[in-house]
Order: structure tokens, then C-alpha cells, then sequence
């Protein structure tokens, strides 16, 4: 467990509400699945479009262990610290957070009315054209392709939040102290980059597919981070995983359960 006082860690911390959960992380690695993100880059009045998606995504945040309380009241009391070589390794990016009023959530904002309104047109064109002129028409496409993505590593810097698994609530969440940091898979995995909100919310198969794993071997470790009372469980179950066997790791036992909302 650090000890310091930085405001940021040398490790990505992925916070959960169950030991199985954890457990299932620590016996397989991290599931990759869509979730249903809000970019915050429309004001509440704007109908035409949307920055609801939900996307292929494993998060992480980098909040050093001493300040974690919230993360912890907002996730889960259980986690997982892996060292930033192995984000490092993944292409996990820190995200971009966006003030209402801010030169980069306006920019954001048109070249995303920019795609909406164009993106089609500009596919449809693109097959009535001559070889020569399909590869700049290509260069656009891809260009575009590219800057959906980047869209997927942006959120609001405060907002409405809701998570129905525990119930938590809040119409003034502060996103940025979260610090969250974000895997998501190249488009050329092929499967889909994003779903529309209503494919996700209409769809189980697609909503709870698992796509991928990010690995990791006990070395990548540094920290893992239950309740007290489950130290000794967690202890066990290492024991039972081959790949992990022999890890040399101390379990932070933090406060019990029931007095994580106090």
C-alpha cells in the first residue's frame, strides 16, 4: 500500500461491490462489455442529437489509496491495483473531462454535429466514386472514425449521476474526481465500436456479451483491497489460481462492510 501524499498513484485501481466479482477478476482478468456512457458534450435542450452510447470499455482510476473514500462508497469496497506498466501496455488513457463552458467541450461539440449531420452522406458518396478519388474520401472516412473514438474518452466534469446497484444518487456528481482512466479495444477487433442507447437497453444479448479480457500476471499486481472481514477469503482463493500462485502481495484489509456509509 502507498504511502504518500500525491495526488495521484503508480498504480489504475478498478473498484467492485462483491468478492466474486473480485474474485472472478483475479481468476480471469478484466471483462471487457458495453456500457452505457453519457459524454456530455449537448446541453439538456439540444433534442436532435445524442452523446448517450454505450461502449466497450474496463475503467480504472489512479485516486492514491488514502483518498479513495468516495470511490469506494460510489463502487464498491473491493479492488484491484494494477501498475501503470501494465496500462502502460494496454493503451489505457486517462480521460478527458469537459466543463460546461469549456474551448474543448465546444470543439468536441461540432465535430461531433459535424459526423452526425455528414457521416452517412459522405459513405454514400464515397461508393459512387472513381478508385483515384475514393483514397482521399477514405482519408475523411477514417478521419472520422477516429475522432468517434476520441469522443469515447470524454465525460462531463460534473452531472446528474445514478447507479441502481446500490442505489446512489447524485444531480451535482463531481466526474473529475473520479480520475478515471479507461481501456477501450481498437475498432479492428472486430466487433462493434459502440451501440446506440436503445440497441443497449433493448438488447441483453449484446448489453451483457462479454467481448474481451485484459490479462495480467502476478507480477502486474499491487495492490488488492477488500473489507477486513474478507482478507483471509481472498488469501484462499489466490492459492487456488494457478497463474498467481506464489504472489507476494500484502491484502489491505480496510474497514468492514457495514461501516463503508457511515
Amino acid at each position: 500500500m502507498e504511502k504518500n501524499t500525491n495526488i495521484s498513484s503508480n498504480s489504475l485501481f478498478h473498484y467492485t461491490n462483491s468478492i466474486d466479482n473480485l474474485i472472478s477478476i483475479l481468476k480471469e482478468g478484466f471483462r471487457i462489455k458495453y456500457s452505457l456512457e453519457k459524454f456530455g458534450l449537448f446541453d439538456k435542450d439540444e433534442n436532435d442529437i445524442t452523446d448517450e452510447f454505450a461502449i466497450p470499455i474496463v475503467c480504472f482510476c489512479d485516486i492514491p489509496l488514502n483518498l479513495v473514500q468516495q470511490q469506494i462508497s460510489v463502487y464498491g469496497q473491493y479492488a484491484i491495483g494494477l501498475r501503470k506498466q501494465l496500462g502502460a501496455q494496454n493503451a489505457i488513457s486517462p480521460v478527458l473531462y469537459l466543463p460546461n463552458y469549456s474551448e474543448t467541450r465546444h470543439i468536441l461539440n461540432d465535430c461531433a454535429r459535424n459526423i452526425t449531420k455528414n457521416n452517412r452522406k459522405i459513405r454514400e458518396i464515397y461508393k459512387s466514386l472513381k478508385y483515384a478519388e475514393q483514397e482521399t474520401m477514405t482519408d475523411v472516412i477514417n478521419l472520422y472514425d477516429e475522432l468517434i473514438d476520441l469522443t469515447m474518452f470524454v465525460k462531463p466534469y460534473i452531472g446528474y449521476y445514478e447507479r441502481k446497484s446500490n442505489g446512489f444518487k447524485d444531480p451535482n456528481y463531481k466526474f473529475y474526481d473520479e480520475r478515471e482512466w479507461r481501456y477501450k479495444p481498437s475498432r479492428l477487433f472486430g466487433f462493434k465500436s459502440y451501440l446506440t442507447k436503445e440497441e443497449f437497453l433493448t438488447n441483453d444479448l449484446e448489453r451483457n456479451k462479454v467481448l474481451n479480457h485484459i490479462s495480467f500476471s502476478k507480477d502486474d499486481i499491487s495492490d488488492i483491497i477488500v473489507p477486513k472481514e474478507d482478507v483471509e477469503k481472498v488469501q484462499e482463493e489466490l492459492k487456488k489460481i494457478e497463474r498467481l500462485k506464489g504472489i507476494d502481495i500484502k491484502i489491505v484489509g480496510t474497514i468492514e462492510k457495514n461501516n463503508y456509509n457511515k
